[in-house]
C-alpha cells in the first residue's frame, strides 16, 4: 500500500502524471539552441584555425621559389653585358665587379635550396608511412637525393667563393661536385616521383623532362670542352642552360607541396620537434590521417 492507503502502482502513475508536460519540449529547444551555438562557434573559429596553417604553408613554399629565383637572378646578373656563348660561368664569376652582391644572391638561393631538400625528404617519408612502405631501398634513395641536392649547392657556393684565378683546384672541386650531385639528385628524384601515385601524370612528365634535359646539357658541355674535344665546341651555352634547369627543377617542387602539403610534419621540422601526438612514424601517420579526414580526402586505401 502506498500513501493515503493507495497502491504503489497508483502512486507511481500519479507521480508520472505530475511531471511537467512542457519539459520534453523545453529540453528539445535547449538542445537545438546548443547545437546552433556550437555550429556558430565552429564557423567563427574555422577562419582562425585556417589562418596559421595557411601562413605556415606560404612560408614553406617560399623556400623552393626563392631558391630558384635567386639562382636565376645570379645567372641574369652574370649574363649582363656579355655573350654567354663565349665564356663559362666560372670565368664570368671571376671577372664580375661586385663580388659581394653576387655572393649574397647565390648564398641566399643556395640556403633556400638546402631547406627545400630537407622538406622534400620529409614529404616522401610521409608518403611511405601513409602507404605502409618499409622499403629500405626507397628510404636510402630518399636520403641520397636530399644529401646530393645539399652537396650540389654547397659545391656551388665553393666555386663562387674560390674563382678560377685565385684557387683553380678548389674551384674545380666545387664545380664537379655541383654538376655530379645536381644531376644525381634530378635522376633519383625523377624515380621517386614516379613511385608516388598521388601525383598526376603531367607533373611526373615535367619532373622527368627537366632533369633529363639538364643531365644531357651537362654531358654535352663536358664533351665539348677542349680537354676532351668529343663534340666540336666548346658549347658554353649548355653550361648556363644546365645551371638554369637545375634551379628550375628545385622551383617546380612548389607544385608537389601544393598538391600534397605535409603541414604538420614541416611545422614540426621547423620547430625542431618530432610531433605533438607522439614521435616518429606513429605521430606522422596520426597527423596525416587527421588532416586528410578534415579535408575529406581520407579513404580506405590509405589504411592499406
Amino acid at each position: 500500500m502506498g500513501f493515503f492507503g493507495r497502491s504503489n502502482k497508483g502512486a507511481a502513475g500519479r507521480k508520472e502524471s505530475l511531471l511537467p508536460h512542457s519539459q520534453p519540449a523545453r529540453t528539445e529547444r535547449q538542445r537545438s539552441l546548443r547545437v546552433s551555438q556550437l555550429e556558430q562557434h565552429r564557423q567563427n573559429e574555422a577562419p582562425k584555425r585556417r589562418c596559421l596553417p595557411c601562413l605556415c604553408r606560404s612560408i614553406t613554399l617560399m623556400f623552393p621559389l626563392n631558391g630558384c629565383l635567386f639562382i636565376m637572378l645570379a645567372l641574369y646578373v652574370l649574363a649582363q653585358g656579355v655573350s654567354i656563348s663565349e665564356l663559362t660561368v666560372s670565368d664570368r664569376m671571376a671577372d664580375y665587379g661586385d663580388q659581394r652582391k653576387l655572393l649574397t644572391i647565390m648564398f641566399i638561393g643556395a640556403s633556400c635550396i638546402f631547406v627545400t631538400g630537407a622538406m622534400r625528404k620529409i614529404q616522401f617519408r610521409v608518403y611511405q608511412q601513409r602507404i605502409g612502405d618499409d622499403s629500405k631501398l626507397w628510404h636510402a634513395l630518399n636520403v641520397i637525393a636530399a644529401a646530393s641536392l645539399i652537396l650540389a649547392y654547397m659545391g656551388f657556393c665553393v666555386l663562387a667563393i674560390f674563382d678560377v684565378n685565385e684557387n683553380l683546384q678548389v674551384h674545380l672541386i666545387g664545380a664537379f661536385a655541383y654538376f655530379i650531385m645536381s644531376n644525381l639528385f634530378g635522376l633519383i628524384h625523377m624515380a621517386m616521383l614516379w613511385r608516388q601515385k598521388q601525383y598526376p601524370l603531367y607533373l611526373k612528365i615535367v619532373f622527368s623532362l627537366i632533369p633529363i634535359a639538364a643531365t644531357a646539357s651537362s654531358i654535352a658541355y663536358m664533351l665539348s670542352l677542349n680537354e676532351l674535344g668529343v663534340i666540336p665546341g666548346p658549347l658554353y651555352t649548355l653550361e648556363w642552360l644546365a645551371i638554369a634547369l637545375h634551379a628550375l627543377l628545385v622551383g617546380c617542387t612548389v607544385l608537389l607541396f601544393l598538391h600534397d602539403p605535409v603541414d604538420d610534419e614541416l611545422r614540426d621540422f621547423f620547430c625542431c620537434r618530432r610531433g605533438r601526438g607522439g614521435s616518429g612514424e606513429q605521430s606522422s601517420g596520426i597527423q596525416m590521417k587527421r588532416r586528410r579526414e578534415k579535408e575529406g580526402t581520407y579513404t580506405s586505401w590509405d589504411d592499406m
